[in-house]
């Protein structure tokens, strides 16, 4: 882990290594997994959306989680469900910077929307944190929340453009995968949903959930999946997404 309790920002050698990681993560688990060690990050959490005409357009809140309390997955869940717009996003991208969940508490726009009690809960539940606007190509935007249990006063100014710049690069790196799930082995826009699900080690019943299919259609998809990388079963499928190779 690069972020001891001792570091109070990233080394130049450890800032380095860290894109490193990055660009050569050839699978979804593989780029969040080595990232998240190797930085040494305790909480995190990364919403993607997928831009308005991409093949992925439906699937708007793709969220993956990392050591996240269940009361803030459910929060997000029936924040989804509810259709509820999330006032702390909603400022950090209005700043277009990392912003500290601390921060937020006392954010006039909290105060005004009424989600003071929500985002303490949220400080109380994981921690301080950073809040992260991300920018990606073809509109798709992201949202990212990293926390390393420590208050922010332990950290040099200069770690929030560190981690902002570091999660920018992920969010695009993710995106081109993404990309390349879809037009490299000819999926339609729901067998990638699929396999990107599988590549995360998801079972049928649960990809059926998350995707709100039937598990004998979820089923039906992994079958046409194995059938065009040309492999019989879900480890093999799940190689065969992580040789995308890094795009010039």
């Amino acid at each position: 882990m690069t972020l001891h309790n001792d570091n109070t920002e990233l080394s130049h050698e450890a800032y380095l290594e860290a894109i490193n990681i990055v660009d050569t993560s050839e699978s979804l688990s593989d780029l969040f997994t080595r990232f998240v060690d190797y930085v040494g990050i305790k909480v995190a959490s990364y919403h993607h959306f997928a831009g308005r005409g991409a093949l992925d357009f439906k699937k708007l809140n793709r969220y993956h989680a990392f050591n996240v309390p269940e009361s803030i997955l459910k929060h997000y869940d029936d924040q989804k469900k509810d259709k509820r717009d999330d006032a702390g996003v909603h400022i950090v991208f209005s700043l277009g910077r990392a912003v500290w969940l601390s921060d937020l508490v006392d954010h006039p726009h909290i105060i005004k929307t009424g989600s003071v009690d929500l985002t303490q809960k949220a400080l109380e539940a994981v921690g301080d944190g950073l809040c992260i606007p991300l920018y990606g190509k073809g509109n798709r935007t992201g949202y990212a929340f990293i926390g390393f249990e420590r208050a922010k006063e332990e950290f040099s100014p200069i770690l929030p453009h560190q981690i902002q710049a570091l999660a920018q690069i992920l969010h695009l790196r993710y995106g081109l995968m993404v990309e390349r799930l879809q037009e490299q082995i000819n999926l339609s826009p729901r067998e990638s949903e699929v396999l990107e699900l599988l590549s995360f080690g998801k079972s049928n019943p649960e990809i059926a959930i998350i995707l709100n299919l039937s598990t004998n259609t979820v089923t039906g998809y992994v079958s046409r999946i194995f059938l065009k990388l040309g492999v019989s079963d879900r480890v093999s499928a799940a190689m065969r997404a992580v040789a995308l190779k890094p795009i010039a």
